[in-house]
């Protein structure tokens, strides 16, 4: 006996009326749809999934603070729960004692995203500086830390080498001195 399940973040049906789906796979997979929506759908279950994280990462009593909280139901989650989870396993490098607090959230948009969210949400010209400014603050607190290595601070940053290169290019032609 074999069960199959599987995953898509596709409307299939869309994709076998397109041609980019068979159809006969399509009837075999659907016996029992399941539709669950994306993370940020579905706000109420980011705290108790990001504590699940924390346990299942670390032995121990750790706990979320009020503005870790907020910080992370504010965030859109793009990169779904995949997403949160690396956010909760940076959040454990980073704390000290017991309490995750805001500055342990740590969220790193990639260029991808950032591009999408900033063209598609993000129209007021006041939070869009804002979001730059932050970005550009994130790099240079990462080159610092890092004594200069563009390695070390692509890593910290979780970004490419080559992205990075691309972000301080964008910087030193807006005049800020790297």
């Amino acid at each position: 006996d074999v069960r199959v399940l599987a995953t898509s973040n596709r409307n299939l049906r869309e994709q076998v009326a397109n041609g980019n789906f068979r159809e006969d796979l399509y009837y075999r997979l659907s016996v029992f749809p399941l539709h669950i929506p994306p993370l940020r759908e579905r706000v109420c279950d980011i705290i108790p999934i990001a504590e699940r994280f924390l346990n299942k990462h670390h032995n121990g009593e750790l706990y979320l603070s009020s503005m870790a909280q907020q910080k992370l139901v504010s965030h859109r989650w793009a990169g779904n729960v995949r997403e949160l989870d690396n956010v909760m396993q940076r959040a454990l490098i980073l704390r000290t004692g017991n309490e995750i607090d805001a500055d342990c959230i740590q969220i790193v948009m990639d260029s991808l995203f950032e591009a999408h969210q900033v063209n598609t949400q993000v129209e007021d010209s006041v939070l869009n500086n804002d979001l730059k400014g932050r970005e550009q603050q994130l790099i240079l607190e990462a080159l610092r830390v890092g004594k200069g290595s563009r390695k070390y601070a692509a890593d910290k940053l979780g970004i490419s080498a080559r992205t990075l290169r691309y972000k301080l290019a964008r910087m030193r032609d807006s005049g800020i001195t790297v």
